[in-house]
């Protein structure tokens, strides 16, 4: 009977680089009655074997990696419990910082926060649902210019990490659009927006400029790129400022 518990829990772990994409392996419930039941026998045997696969797991972490099967006492039933998961209290957090900053429009956080929920367990599942669900009513987004914050963030990292000169499509305060050419130095987020740094392109410019990622309406990349060795860029990347290094106020255009 132990072996046939094993072979049905090995199975899963197997199968676990796929199910962890969608969350369904984590906290898969084995009650005690419902496998007794299901086997035909005592309940006192199935705890024993329970009891002797959980020594097996602590004793083969190169076979089950990271895997634990513990115990809910608040559930009466045991559990597979991964340390590579993050736990529901974690995906809250996350979610709430999300949706608090407000970076991102109502569809691409609900996007977000569904794929998040998916990898908590099957008990904390609708609780996390629910508490999503009361934030997200009182969620007052703020207005974009472009199609997608998401998409536009990453079209900047690879430009970054490329450094690559961008020309961009830009929306000033005043709603007029204009063309700027820059070599992006790199993102942050504050006050609700993430906000491009970079340098002209055709200036020697000692200071960056910041461009708000949202009303960037498109971006065109180069095949130019720069080595590093320009002087605002060598400064730049030597000094590593953090946000909020130079008056960011001050620059924003």
């Amino acid at each position: 009977m132990c072996l046939s518990l094993l072979s049905v829990i090995l199975e899963k772990i197997r199968k676990r680089d796929k199910e962890q994409r969608t969350g369904r392996m984590r906290g898969e419930e084995l009650f005690v009655r419902q496998l007794a039941d299901e086997y035909g026998i005592s309940p006192k045997s199935i705890t024993r074997d329970l009891n002797d696969i959980k020594a097996f797991f602590a004793d083969q972490r190169e076979l089950a990696g990271n895997v634990e099967l513990a115990y809910s006492y608040q559930r009466k039933c045991y559990y597979l419990s991964m340390d590579d998961f993050l736990s529901s209290r974690e995906l809250f957090a996350l979610v709430e910082v999300m949706i608090g900053s407000r970076a991102f429009s109502k569809l691409e956080t609900l996007q977000v926060a569904g794929k998040l929920k998916r990898f908590t367990s099957a008990v904390d599942r609708a609780l996390l649902e629910d508490l999503i669900r009361n934030e997200i009513r009182c969620f007052s987004e703020v207005k974009h210019d472009c199609d997608s914050v998401q998409d536009n963030l990453w079209q900047l990292a690879h430009c970054i990490r490329e450094r690559r000169e961008i020309s961009i499509e830009y929306y000033r305060a005043d709603r007029t659009c204009v063309t700027h050419r820059l070599r992006p130095a790199s993102v942050m987020f504050a006050d609700h927006y993430f906000y491009l740094i970079a340098f002209p392109a055709q200036e020697d410019r000692e200071k960056p400029l910041y461009f708000r990622v949202d009303r960037i309406r498109s971006i065109t990349v180069h095949r130019k790129c720069g080595n590093g060795q320009d002087l605002p860029f060598r400064r730049f990347w030597t000094s590593c400022p953090r946000p909020g290094f130079w008056n960011r106020q001050e620059k924003i255009m």
